[in-house]
């Protein structure tokens, strides 16, 4: 919740704090969040938080977490960094036939927009 919070106010200063609870996955459901508020941020701090996720978690097949997510915040931001690391998630979604990045986009921009509308609201 608070990382929502943090991507609708444009709470900055919990950066880090959000970028390494990413990093640690250790709550279901939540890095969604993480990887939305971190994409909000646009910062080259929050690009390397999702960079660092992304080059450990596209390398455990075995995990499956918030690896789209994070692949669509990349690209929102960088997307240069995120057909660097195309090779990785096409290996990693090669046995996962159900999963469409083009879906986890399409969720992700949705998701933008509906963080640009909140944020309207409250101006």
């Amino acid at each position: 919740t608070g990382a929502f919070f943090s991507a609708i106010n444009k709470y900055q200063e919990f950066e880090d704090i959000i970028g390494k609870h990413l990093l640690k996955s250790e709550v279901c459901y939540a890095g969604s969040g993480y990887c939305l508020a971190l994409a909000t941020f646009g910062t080259d701090n929050a690009k390397n938080y999702l960079v660092t996720y992304l080059d450990y978690y596209l390398d455990r097949k075995d995990l499956w977490f918030d690896q789209a997510d994070a692949f669509c915040a990349l690209e929102f931001l960088d997307n240069n960094a995120a057909n660097q690391l195309m090779g990785k998630w096409n290996s990693f979604v090669a046995d996962k036939e159900y999963r469409s990045l083009e879906k986890s986009r399409t969720h992700f921009s949705q998701c933008m927009l509906t963080l640009g509308k909140i944020r309207d609201s409250n101006s």
